[in-house]
């Protein structure tokens, strides 16, 4: 117990002084370049941290293209971000000072009796749905802290970012799945990397998950109340706690498309503020787009509201400027490299590259066999349009038209559940919304037929309903501590031992990181690569692709093999039982080392 809280204490004590650090970067942002300031404190704070995140995000793609992704250059960024941080920090300070000094010398004002304890809206009620909206953060103080185990932080998220770590640059590592992906988030990973190790990038995706919990919460009780905000929060963390535990980027792009949204609406609501906001808005939309494909979709929409609220060719270049700075280059790198800037998701229009038209049909098909429906907290948003939020003020018919955007390119295109994620914050909100406001027209309509429940007892049963929301959270928050507990792995020997519990063949790939010269080709361990030699060939996609090899001989295989530069095979074990019956199999590989669950055979030459 010592060694987990210790080793808790020290994750988070380095997030901690990072977080302060993007804060300084965001906040220095906005007040000194931007001049941009929000009614909601809290808000603005989250704001600030996702356009730091941002900023650092973009500061590390300027490194790993100078060939300058190491430890003191990164220093040297989170150094300057917690010197502005420190700098806010004495203006607050001051500015503090100066707003007691006139509330001392003015004239003191009578203050309004505040409502009872049961009064809806008042702050006992936003109290109490503030503390059960923490309540269901508990399990995710946990769950980041395990060993990364799951399949895409094992196939492509970590294994890019070790590389660029390991190189000190951005490099293409064409030996991984999808080595051309836009990938801003995961330089997050590779700093994460560098500070605390591969445990360390799951507290900085929980920490985009933390900081859009927080927007939710704030946008609920802005627009509608807390009972929207804390239904927002539950529909939000209890559909996306999976997400908490690992490195994948789901909830960092939620985080920079639902602050963009964020900002975008207050850019929208104050037509005097000038275009502070929608820069922010902007600039997030493009980290956005430079952390995941899937972030495109949301840029015709964008742009419809823009050119709705402002069609001044200034305003449009300005924000489409902002809006590139952070996603440019991976599409210009593509389009130079590959000739395909969407490489290779384009390659039916610009050309494929590494793919080939079977690789990018065997991608969607793929797509096609996990389709699914979302769950059924978002089932609500059906009954929403009855309700015409529309006419509830301009944050909720924003929330609408973004909604059915969302949920239309969202089933003409993937149909899976996953890559509603960047969509869900505001999904979230809209379907609580919809449910709190259909109770309320209800009770109402039951008043009037039942004059017998009167006020007093609608809100005694608000309180009543509250308690048992309690309970629930209470219960949820157990449940999913004692889940995610026993995967903490302070220690090197605890970390071993979870490992050999979840990722195929442990022992036999640490062996064979101990042994040099080998050149390895894998074949059904794309789970595993993280924990590999790397590089380390074999894929479903590319050149290396594992399908070339499936109707040749024993000799031919081993022929192949030899003359791409291979001297070894590893062969997780349910590939090995049909490769083992090809005749002559023995006589052309030889067992080098055999683990649990897959085996490593020297390729003998020709």
């Amino acid at each position: 117990m010592t060694d987990a809280l210790s080793f808790a204490a020290g994750q988070y004590a380095t997030l901690a002084w990072l977080l302060l650090a993007f804060w300084g970067l965001g906040q220095t942002l906005f007040k000194q370049v931007l001049r941009v300031r929000g009614t909601d404190p809290w808000l603005q704070w989250a704001l600030a941290c996702s356009s730091g995140m941002g900023l650092t995000a973009l500061a590390l793609q300027a490194l790993g293209v100078a060939g300058l992704l190491r430890r003191g250059p990164l220093n040297g960024v989170l150094l300057t971000g917690l010197l502005l941080a420190i700098w806010q920090l004495w203006q607050l300070w001051q500015l503090g000072r100066e707003a007691r000094g006139r509330r001392q010398r003015a004239q003191p004002q009578p203050q309004p009796q505040a409502d009872g304890p049961s009064a809806p809206g008042s702050a006992w009620l936003r109290a109490a749905c503030a503390l059960l909206a923490l309540g269901l953060l508990v399990p995710t103080w946990v769950a980041p802290l395990s060993p990364p185990f799951e399949w895409d932080e094992m196939m492509y998220h970590l294994p890019h970012a070790r590389q660029w770590v390991e190189n000190g640059r951005l490099s293409v590592n064409e030996w991984l799945r999808y080595p051309w992906f836009p990938y801003n988030y995961n330089l997050l990973y590779a700093a994460g990397l560098i500070l605390r190790g591969d445990q360390f990038t799951h507290l900085l995706h929980a920490l985009a998950g933390w900081l859009t919990t927080l927007m939710v919460y704030r946008l609920g009780l802005r627009h509608a109340g807390p009972l929207t905000a804390l239904g927002g929060t539950a529909i939000w963390v209890g559909m996306n706690l999976w997400f908490f535990s690992n490195a994948y980027v789901d909830l960092g792009v939620a985080l920079f498309v639902t602050g963009a949204g964020a900002a975008c609406l207050l850019w929208l609501e104050d037509p005097k503020a000038g275009r502070g906001w929608l820069l922010v808005s902007a600039f997030l939309m493009g980290v956005a787009v430079g952390a995941k494909y899937q972030s495109l979709f949301f840029l015709p929409l964008y742009l419809a509201v823009l050119l709705w609220r402002d069609r001044r060719p200034a305003t449009l270049a300005l924000a489409t400027a902002v809006l590139l700075l952070p996603s440019l280059y991976w599409y210009v790198r593509n389009a130079v490299l590959t000739g395909d800037p969407f490489s290779p998701l384009g390659g039916q229009v610009f050309g494929f590259h590494d793919w080939n038209a079977r690789d990018h049909w065997l991608q969607f098909q793929d797509l096609k066999r996990v389709a699914n429906w979302p769950e059924f907290p978002l089932w609500p948003l059906l009954l929403t349009p009855l309700l015409r939020p529309w006419r509830s003020g301009l944050a909720w018919a924003c929330a609408a038209a973004f909604s059915a955007y969302a949920l239309v390119s969202w089933y003409v295109t993937s149909h899976y559940d996953r890559y509603l994620v960047p969509s869900m914050p505001v999904l979230a909100l809209l379907s609580a919304w919809t449910c709190v406001e259909l109770l309320r027209r209800g009770s109402h309509v039951l008043a009037r037929r039942w004059p017998a429940i009167t006020p007093a007892r609608r809100r005694g049963g608000l309180w009543v309903a509250l308690a048992l929301a309690a309970a629930l959270v209470v219960n949820y928050a157990r449940q999913e501590w004692h889940h995610y507990a026993w995967r903490v792995s302070p220690t090197q020997a605890q970390r071993d031992q979870f490992l050999r519990q979840q990722i195929v063949a442990y022992d036999l790939l640490q062996h064979l990181r101990t042994l040099p010269g080998l050149k390895i080709y894998q074949w059904g361990l794309e789970d595993a690569i993280y924990y590999a030699p790397n590089p380390i060939w074999g894929e479903v996609f590319g050149p290396w692709r594992q399908a070339d090899l499936v109707d040749l001989s024993a000799p031919e295989l081993a022929a192949h093999l030899h003359r791409q530069g291979f001297n070894t095979l590893l062969v997780r074990d349910n590939v090995l039982e049909r490769l083992q019956q090809l005749p002559g199999f023995e006589q052309h590989f030889t067992l080098l080392s055999d683990g649990k669950g897959g085996q490593a055979f020297q390729i003998l030459p020709p």
